[in-house]
């Protein structure tokens, strides 16, 4: 197939003018690869928008950080966490207020967020069990791990509700995805990769959304595809208040052996979320 006429590239483009990322937020993307860049600088630019500074102070506060002191300026929050890590937070920020203009007759928009915000909390759970600590990246890439999905609610209703009764009528134990490739011929993996890359975003995260269900398709970035793919497998355990794994589709047995993690952490990993979602959504959803 050309992928310049591929059926999920136009239905990015159709929504295009509706998800741009603000201003602010592209400055932000672009000044964080450029070596000059100072914190003053980033500081600069956020206090352009006081709402979306306000947000991140809330983000610096929340649990995900564990701050032992209140954190209540902008260039202290530079300071403490870092340019490039606020520079991650700040996309987390615009993206959920971004997508805050789709509207759907499918799902409860909240569900939807519950889910993304337990997956990205615990992907960030994840990477610190493997030494990457607080390392907003993967927050980001587990909350927008099914950004797709919204645009496909959103433009292809009818479709969606098809996609959801095949799923809920077959026996077979298959995810969504599956369903929507019978159904469209291409799923929100590769809808979300494709807004994504049009975002300029880095190349990881685009991995990260492109093959969160196939950590063994990724030809880079397994470590961090991986914890997604753990995180959103999780996610769901969080969601039902269960730490079963067999409640749940099976975590993909390349991604236990890249990540080194094992599934007698999952307990302690989906207690810690729960702990963790409330201030964190608060923070993240905060008007």
């Amino acid at each position: 197939m050309n992928t310049d006429t591929a059926p999920y590239i136009n239905l990015v483009k159709q929504v295009q003018h509706l998800l741009s990322l603000p201003t602010v937020c592209l400055k932000v993307m672009e000044m964080i690869n450029q070596p000059r860049t100072t914190s003053r600088d980033l500081e600069k630019v956020l206090l352009q928008d006081p709402p979306l500074t306000a947000h991140l102070l809330k983000m610096a506060n929340s649990p995900f950080y564990g701050m032992r002191s209140r954190i209540d300026t902008l260039s202290r929050a530079v300071s403490v966490i870092g340019t490039r890590r606020i520079a991650n937070l700040v996309l987390a920020v615009s993206a959920v207020k971004t997508f805050s203009k789709m509207t759907n007759g499918i799902i409860s928009i909240e569900n939807f967020w519950q889910h993304s915000i337990y997956c990205g909390v615990i992907a960030g759970l994840l990477a610190t069990l493997c030494g990457r600590k607080h390392d907003e990246s993967i927050f980001v890439a587990g909350l927008l791990h099914d950004i797709g999905q919204l645009i496909i609610f959103s433009k292809k209703p009818d479709e969606t509700r098809e996609a959801l009764t095949r799923m809920q009528s077959d026996t077979a134990d298959h995810a969504l995805y599956h369903y929507e490739n019978q159904v469209l011929g291409f799923n929100h993996m590769q809808v979300g990769a494709e807004l994504a890359r049009s975002w300029k975003l880095p190349d990881k995260l685009v991995t990260c959304i492109a093959c969160h269900h196939h950590p063994d398709k990724a030809s880079a970035h397994q470590l961090e595809v991986s914890l997604v793919h753990i995180a959103n497998t999780l996610a769901n355990l969080a969601e039902l208040h269960s730490t079963d794994l067999a409640d749940v589709p099976a975590i993909h047995a390349q991604a236990w052996d890249c990540t080194g993690l094992e599934p007698d952490q999952v307990t302690a990993v989906i207690a810690q979320a729960q702990q963790q979602f409330e201030e964190t959504q608060a923070a993240l959803l905060a008007a």
